[in-house]
């Protein structure tokens, strides 16, 4: 089933981000969570990008999430499948950070363009050294490599108030937005958007 939904998903991913650029919003891209199973299938990142050109995307519209026990296993024609992707620009995400293997040598081999560090270390990272130390760690290593380092599961403004600290580049977590139908996300991106009516205070 998971050939059958993910194909779906990077459709529907790509149908709402046409419809999205058609109302003007070009300044936010989405990205995609891949399946290892889906990577499993030989064609799967050849469908993907099958699936952009058919709805005229490219690079700056959709991205990747893959999480980092996925690109261990992966073979080497995935491997080169992603090396092309990312010379091509897209953006790829090493998503859960620090929950897998978490071998950093393997990190030089990955074609990643991000580096999203696990909830479970932010959470308790404002009250505990060693989670904290640890958040500090990925934030510096993934600057190092070239990375764009993301925070997920940010809940709460110390948290927040941290990573700024930490100089992290960007964060996510239901301290901002929870999940939300594509309707009200259009409300959201109206905001971001001279000329288009902001959301409700």
């Amino acid at each position: 089933m998971i050939h059958h939904l993910g194909d779906w998903v990077i459709e529907e991913a790509c149908r709402q981000q046409v419809e999205w650029r058609a109302k003007g919003f070009h300044q936010h891209r989405l990205d995609i969570n891949v399946s290892g199973r889906q990577l499993v299938r030989p064609d799967a990142l050849k469908s993907f990008e099958d699936s952009l050109q058919r709805h005229g995307l490219g690079p700056r519209d959709i991205g990747i999430e893959l999480t980092e026990s996925v690109l261990i296993e992966a073979d080497e024609t995935v491997l080169e499948d992603l090396r092309r992707l990312y010379h091509r620009g897209f953006h790829i995400a090493i998503d859960d950070f620090g929950t897998g293997y978490s071998s950093l040598s393997y990190l030089k081999h990955f074609p990643a363009t991000a580096l999203k560090i696990d909830g479970s270390f932010i959470h308790d990272a404002p009250t505990q050294p060693k989670d904290r130390a640890i958040m500090e760690g990925a934030i510096f290593i993934g600057h190092r490599l070239g990375l764009e380092v993301v925070a997920e599961g940010v809940e709460n403004a110390e948290q927040l108030s941290l990573l700024r600290e930490m100089h992290c580049d960007l964060v996510q977590g239901f301290f901002f937005y929870r999940p939300m139908p594509a309707k009200e996300i259009d409300r959201l991106l109206g905001g971001f958007v001279p000329g288009h009516e902001g959301p409700p205070s």
